[in-house]
Parts: C-alpha cells; structure tokens; sequence
C-alpha cells in the first residue's frame, strides 16, 4: 500500500470502491464512441483530456508516460504497472 501511496495512485483506489451507478454508466457507454474516443452529447462532441482525469478522479498527471504499443494479455498490463511502481 505505500508503494501505491507513494506513486499517487491511492487516490484510484479509492475512487474505485466508491457506489457505482450502474444507470450512469450504462447511459455514458452508449454515448461514447471508440472510433473518436468521444461522447456524443445531444449538445455536442466532448472529450476526455488528462486534466479532467486529475479533477474527477484526483490523480494528479505528471511525470513520464506508462504506455505500450499494443497490450494482449492481463499478465502484460500487471507487468507494466508493477515496474512503473518500483521506479516511484
């Protein structure tokens, strides 16, 4: 746990063991569109940037990038995030 303190990620953690809105989400999938990686609101497009990442879910963005060309496997995504943690 204070790997995961100390990384900034606590905060995701939490986050994720909030209620969650099993309405809400269903509502917010069906908007959403892959192909443009936005959702398409009766007002408009809208996208997700990093801030807005930092303001809903509290992580904060900075530092290098985590990123893979293309993820298969579970196994891989563990791995990637299990190294990142070590260099925090």
């Amino acid at each position: 746990m204070n790997r995961i303190r100390g990384s900034g990620l606590l905060p995701l953690v939490q986050w994720s063991f909030k209620t969650i809105n099993c309405h809400l989400i269903s509502a917010i999938v069906e908007r959403w569109h892959p192909e443009t990686n936005t959702f398409h609101l009766p007002f408009g497009e809208m996208g997700i940037s990093l801030d807005d990442v930092d303001q809903i879910v509290g992580i904060p963005v900075m530092g290098r990038a985590v990123s893979k060309p293309v993820i298969i496997k579970t196994e891989e995504v563990v791995k990637l995030v299990h190294r990142a943690l070590h260099r925090a």
